[in-house]
């Protein structure tokens, strides 16, 4: 194969992991408590750039990763709940690296509703794991309720298996990623790959093979007690969350939360072993010098800090994830502590790939890494991050703001809440009553609602939220097929192996 200057691009994703759990770079300001043993996501943050303040756009799957693929913020794409549609008419970086003359795919999870289920990739190695209808539409009309399938009564199924549809749908997405690149080398046209590889695991339930959980033996796994839960826990919006994840029902007694915590650790353990399988591949076909890696995580879990679980919430466990971003020879290896987004990854793949404003015409909300990644920093940095979050769990919009030490959320139905991460990192004192922040909190309030009005983007949620309400019953009592969304990846028998080289033409 002909090497081009245009890199491959790899992008592994997992699904519901904070950046604190990991054996790498931590924020300075905060010491780590359980973490994961992940020897190869240890050795590519040690060969690249540790971005170790990078926050989701959204604590959940599908706005997250809506955001990801677009560079912008949920308010933008409006992709908001687990049930709203990624509209096809929304450019991504995908389609921007396909303009570049990039061949797109992805193996494994996109969690996108609606019809398209490309956006930009050329195809998909594996299906979605995930419904692509709009079983999963939240009504923010009606109060918050209970959900048995966000329950933490999941916690009671953590622990030792011996396989589950995690892990089955895992491994097939990894061995379609590294036949993929097998695949690749074979190829002579010179084009670049754009790969992203998204696990849904360390997502619950907590369940690890037993080698995985072994590699654990002789730690403590302690269950956070009152004494942990900070003010931001008792927060109207987070309480709202105690109701939705049936805290308040079934709340996980310490047996059951030092097994989840232990699985949870074991699980990345897998993945960890995934990446490793796929980084080798990557130096068995020679392509590690052409390839830019990035590993990130959608969103992040709160693992019983603050006696909360899951995500969806706006504290650090929830909203902070692990950004690494490797290119042996180009990105500088180091660590950077700059506040960045989800939003800034795909600008800034695109930005190494070659494309310019004159080249792309995505608007990004989000900025590119590249002066940071190849220099090691960057003076004109924004110096921020957004996250906003409008989906289940609860009725009224949250924004949050990370701005220097400081980190702001804040809703139009509740009191905002502030915390300084320098001197409280763990967020146990809500300081926005505190004079001292005054004007620097309603700085960071201008800025999130500058030009947008939430009270009426809620308003417009909900009218869209009833409509696809209404498609849903309408397309479960009709003769078509309700699957007809799902993504079914295609394979040509007649153009693999032997017969994608030779014309194979009828004997005379």
């Amino acid at each position: 194969m002909t090497k081009t200057s245009q890199p491959n691009i790899l992008l592994v994703m997992v699904d519901q992991m904070s950046h604190f759990v990991l054996p790498i770079a931590q924020p300075e300001y905060r010491t780590p408590h359980h973490q994961a043993i992940a020897p190869n996501i240890a050795a590519l943050a040690k060969g690249g750039m540790t971005f170790t303040d990078c926050y989701t756009d959204s604590p959940l799957c599908a706005p997250a990763r809506a955001s990801i693929a677009t560079g912008m913020h949920v308010r933008e794409h409006g992709v908001c709940t687990n049930g709203d549609e990624f509209h096809a008419s929304t450019p991504t970086f995908m389609h921007s690296l396909q303009e570049l003359g990039y061949r797109t795919t992805v193996s494994g999870k996109t969690h996108s509703i609606g019809p398209d289920q490309l956006h930009g990739f050329d195809d998909r190695q594996t299906t979605d794991i995930y419904p692509s209808d709009f079983i999963w539409q939240r009504d923010w009309s009606q109060p918050v309720q209970h959900d048995p399938g966000t329950s933490v009564k999941k916690l009671s199924q953590s622990g030792i298996i011996r396989t589950s549809m995690q892990m089955n749908y895992d491994t097939e997405a990894k061995n379609r990623a590294v036949e993929f690149m097998q695949e690749h080398v074979l190829n002579t046209d010179n084009q670049p790959f754009m790969m992203m590889v998204s696990f849904t695991q360390p997502h619950e339930p907590f369940q690890a093979l037993k080698k995985h959980w072994d590699l654990y033996d002789g730690q403590e796994f302690d269950a956070p007690g009152p004494e942990s839960r900070g003010d931001g826990a008792d927060h109207p919006y987070n309480k709202g969350l105690e109701i939705y994840h049936g805290i308040n029902l079934d709340p996980p007694g310490d047996d059951r939360i030092k097994t989840s915590v232990r699985a949870h650790l074991a699980m990345i353990s897998q993945i960890d072993d995934f990446l490793g399988e796929m980084m080798d591949a990557l130096d068995r076909l020679q392509l590690t010098e052409d390839t830019i890696v990035v590993f990130t995580s959608d969103h992040g879990e709160m693992l019983g800090a603050h006696q909360m679980w899951f995500k969806r919430s706006f504290m650090e466990e929830s909203a902070h994830v692990p950004l690494v971003m490797s290119w042996p020879g180009k990105i500088k290896p180091g660590v950077c502590s700059e506040p960045v987004s989800h939003v800034d990854v795909g600008p800034t793949l695109v930005d190494m790939a070659g494309g310019t404003p004159a080249t792309v015409s995505v608007k990004w909300s989000g900025d590119s890494l590249k002066t940071m990644l190849l220099d090691g920093q960057d003076s004109d940095w924004r110096g921020t991050a957004m996250v906003d979050y409008w989906g289940d769990g609860t009725n009224t919009p949250m924004m949050v703001l990370r701005e220097g030490d400081l980190k702001l959320a804040y809703f139009i139905d509740y009191e905002p809440v502030l915390f300084n991460l320098r001197e409280d990192p763990y967020e146990m004192t809500n300081v926005a009553s505190d004079p001292k922040y005054a004007d620097q909190m309603a700085s960071m309030i201008a800025k999130m609602t500058d030009g947008f009005d939430p009270a009426a983007f809620k308003e417009e949620q909900i009218r869209l939220q009833k409509n696809r309400m209404m498609i849903q019953r309408a397309r479960l009592k009709s003769d078509s097929d309700r699957l007809g969304w799902d993504y079914q990846p295609k394979r040509d028998a007649g153009k693999q192996y032997v017969r994608a080289a030779v014309n194979v033409t009828p004997a005379k």
